[in-house]
């Protein structure tokens, strides 16, 4: 891990997602060049967890393995600073970004957007799902991490679920939901475009899972009861997403157009999959 160089204490506070990746978490450490607060949120069956604890610069917390939210709000619960970026192991900031999304939030910003970028390996499926990932990011703002900007307080005060901003019963689609939840009380995402996080390279497999995933969280997170066809129409039916693929298609180019269509059917699977038999550990707390 290297030494940062002493800085003025900037009062914001990350808090890193790292489940079982011990390696991830220390390259995201590395990438911090600010003085602030870390948080890491480790899974607690990780092995490193000891080791971690020894270091005087990490803050260390812990969840149950597999559920998104739970990571984060434990991680949240550990800070000391009223804004805070949620990051994940698989990403890294680039220069000057922690310095920016916290800037926009003292700006008066509950929710910031970091600007993503997917990277590649030589692999044609990898460039196309980071395009694909791209296109999703930047369609419209939206409260995705990694590096997401939060005004604590605030989104307590306005949206919170028990005096947390993470709702502990969406296993997955964590960010979807807070999302969805900023929409519904008129809170507005602000895109800093000048802060960028670098993500891992995301191959297919990761991709299917991911989406699979995303739709049973997504259902997790409802809070009104749909008929059974509401995944489909909303994902393939109505005119704003029909909006959406020819977008794709058209910015992207076909290859990445078929992948934004596969990834909505595996979500839909996902969705469906909670409908009829809910996703086992799903209270997990």
């Amino acid at each position: 891990m290297k030494t940062r160089i002493s800085k003025k204490e900037l009062p914001i506070s990350v808090v890193i997602r790292c489940g079982n990746d011990l390696s991830g978490l220390l390259r995201c450490v590395d990438s911090i060049d600010e003085n602030v607060e870390i948080v890491a949120s480790i899974s607690q069956g990780a092995k490193f967890i000891s080791k971690i604890r020894k270091n005087i610069e990490i803050v260390v917390a812990t969840h149950p393995y597999g559920n998104w939210s739970i990571a984060a709000e434990n991680g949240i619960k550990k800070t000391t600073n009223n804004f805070i970026i949620i990051m994940d192991s698989d990403s890294v900031f680039t220069k000057g970004a922690i310095r920016r999304i916290y800037k926009a939030l003292a700006l008066g910003n509950l929710i910031v957007q970091s600007r993503i970028n997917f990277m590649t390996t030589s692999s044609l499926t990898s460039k196309i799902i980071a395009n694909s990932r791209s296109f999703e990011n930047q369609y419209e703002p939206r409260a995705y991490s990694p590096g997401l900007g939060l005004n604590r307080k605030a989104l307590i005060s306005k949206i919170g679920i028990d005096g947390c901003i993470y709702n502990s019963q969406v296993m997955f689609a964590d960010d979807g939901n807070i999302d969805k939840r900023a929409r519904e009380n008129g809170i507005s995402i602000f895109v800093e475009k000048n802060a960028t996080i670098c993500h891992d390279p995301v191959d297919l497999k990761h991709e299917i899972r991911t989406a699979y995933h995303l739709g049973i969280g997504d259902h997790q997170g409802e809070t009104e009861s749909h008929n059974l066809l509401y995944p489909i129409l909303k994902n393939f039916m109505n005119r704003d997403i029909r909006k959406y693929y020819v977008c794709a298609f058209k910015q992207y180019g076909w290859e990445t157009g078929l992948v934004v269509l596969l990834w909505r059917v595996v979500y839909i699977f996902g969705y469906y999959r909670d409908i009829f038999s809910p996703y086992r550990n799903r209270y997990i707390s």
